[in-house]
């Protein structure tokens, strides 16, 4: 598979991802994009550290994606209790 290819084979996952962490803080395309650019960073870092099982970049890339949408929400949970915080 190419880089291309990959790439989009991973799209359904994030999306998959971005269902099951539904946050109404955020546009689910904006959670969409920041988990289809930390699949690109991986496959390029795959690339780039010679990584040729198919299955294993994209196991690898399913994380990267699952830990930046994550990463996204708890920033803004962790804003939310900050901001909350200094009312008192």
């Amino acid at each position: 598979m190419t880089r291309d290819e990959i790439i989009l084979s991973c799209q359904s996952r994030v999306a998959n991802w971005v269902k099951k962490y539904h946050n109404p803080n955020f546009e689910d395309e904006d959670l969409q994009s920041v988990g289809m650019i930390a699949v690109c960073e991986c496959v390029n870092r795959s690339f780039q550290e010679g990584l040729t099982d198919v299955d294993k970049i994209q196991a690898r890339c399913n994380i990267w994606a699952r830990n930046a949408i994550l990463n996204v929400i708890y920033k803004e949970k962790i804003k939310y209790i900050d901001d909350d915080s200094n009312e008192i």
